[in-house]
């Protein structure tokens, strides 16, 4: 009889949280489930006695957005649009959280961001999110109405000169978008991705001016690797093997995985016959990227050098594995077969 009870109550326990959850707007997250950080509990103890309040959802939201846990965020913000799809935060939100997660789906993103700023007109950072997005969908006609504001703002003017820039680079005027790229260093002296993107169209160009403008980014940012990198191949490429040694080794230093820098001191070690540091280099590329097929592709040639056929011949074909129109790595194998 005493057993019948206790079941009866268990019962009665479990239908009751059923209900409760039957009954919840949105995503139900018990009060006491351990599994979550401590805020996201509190904020689902108060969505718990209040589903119907968006601005809640919204809240748990937002906190699971800083965690970076996009895929949950993207559940209570769409849970506060239901409850309240006429406020522009939430759908700004929620458009900014979807291309978080999955840029692919970038339709569903963008109506989001263009209902944001339907509802709330100067919302700027639902314009700068969507340019950015309507930059990367090649829709530049829309892109530009939104910049012609954005480049008034103290706020976003830099990056909307940037935008600007980039758009004249894919149109292919190149001349104008250096220009361009130039106003929006002046406009932030401190904006490394103004004169990044100078220096890379000059780079391009094979325009010494290049060198001084990564340069410029060191200045600014003594930690930027990509600078580094650069300024290590424009060195490799004009026959300065000793500066740029010290420039990809300057890279691994800061970030290691960098696999081109590891790549590049391996071909550089290679034409000075100094195989076993190349295929050092070689490994290390593989070892942070497994589908570099030119690393592989290299390590076949370094063993072909070292009349070691049988593993050229093996690594030849794993970069073919991966890459079946690998070049190299075609005329390396039919040279040893």
């Amino acid at each position: 009889m005493h057993k019948l009870k206790i079941f009866g109550i268990f019962v009665f326990v479990a239908l009751l949280v059923a209900c409760q959850q039957k009954n919840h707007i949105g995503r139900y997250i018990a009060d006491d489930d351990t599994s979550f950080p401590a805020d996201i509990i509190s904020a689902s103890k108060k969505i718990n006695a209040n589903p119907s309040n968006p601005e809640l959802h919204y809240l748990r939201g937002n906190a699971f957005y800083f965690l970076d846990r996009f895929n949950d965020a993207e559940i209570d913000f769409t849970t506060a649009i239901k409850l309240d799809s006429n406020n522009a935060l939430y759908n700004y939100k929620l458009g900014d959280c979807i291309l978080k997660m999955d840029t692919s789906n970038s339709l569903r993103a963008t109506g989001h961001l263009e209902r944001a700023i339907l509802l709330k007109p100067n919302y700027l950072e639902a314009m700068n999110t969507l340019a950015t997005l309507y930059v990367a969908r090649q829709e530049y006609d829309k892109a530009e109405e939104l910049l012609k504001t954005l480049t008034e703002s103290p706020d976003f003017s830099d990056k909307a000169w940037i935008m600007k820039g980039i758009i004249s680079k894919e149109k292919g005027d190149t001349a104008t978008a250096i220009v361009i790229m130039q106003r929006a260093s002046q406009v932030n002296p401190s904006n490394t991705d103004a004169v990044g993107q100078i220096a890379s169209m000059y780079l391009m160009q094979n325009n010494p001016l290049a060198k001084d403008y990564y340069k410029k980014i060191l200045a600014i940012d003594p930690y930027n690797y990509d600078a580094y990198y650069h300024l290590g191949l424009i060195a490799q490429r004009e026959g300065k093997i000793t500066d740029a040694e010290k420039m990809y080794s300057q890279v691994k230093s800061i970030k290691r995985d960098y696999v081109f820098a590891w790549y590049n001191l391996a071909v550089i070690y290679m034409q000075q016959g100094r195989l076993d540091q190349a295929m050092e280099q070689a490994e290390q590329a593989v070892i942070y990227n497994p589908n570099y097929s030119d690393a592989w592709a290299l390590q076949g040639f370094i063993y072909e050098k070292k009349g070691e056929l049988g593993k050229a011949s093996m690594l030849y074909k794993k970069a073919l594995g991966i890459d079946p129109n690998h070049i190299k790595a075609k005329e390396g194998l039919a040279n040893i077969e």
